[in-house]
C-alpha cells in the first residue's frame, strides 16, 4: 500500500503508452480524509481476484491531482 501525499507533482517529458496489461476491476473506499483505490490481477494471474496494488490519496492530493488532471484533459 502507497499513500500519495503529494507536496510537488512535476511533469517529466516522458511517452504515455498503453501497458501490455489492462486491469478491467478496481474497487474503492472512502474514510473521512483518505481515498483509497484498488486494482486487481489480470486473468492471467494465479490468483485474479486478489489486490494488485493499493493507493491511498488524502484530501489535499486529491485536490491537487484533480486540478492538473482538469488542465491536462481539458476539462
Amino acid at each position: 500500500m502507497a499513500l500519495l501525499k503529494v507536496t510537488e507533482m512535476k511533469e517529466i517529458n516522458r511517452k504515455v503508452e498503453i501497458p501490455p496489461t489492462i486491469i478491467h476491476k478496481s474497487t474503492y473506499s472512502h474514510s473521512g480524509d483518505l481515498f483509497e483505490i484498488q486494482t486487481y490481477g489480470s486473468s492471467h494471474r494465479k490468483n485474479p481476484e486478489s489486490v494488485s496494488q493499493t493507493i491511498t490519496i488524502d484530501r489535499q492530493s486529491a485536490i491537487e491531482l484533480i486540478k492538473i488532471l482538469k488542465i491536462k484533459f481539458g476539462l
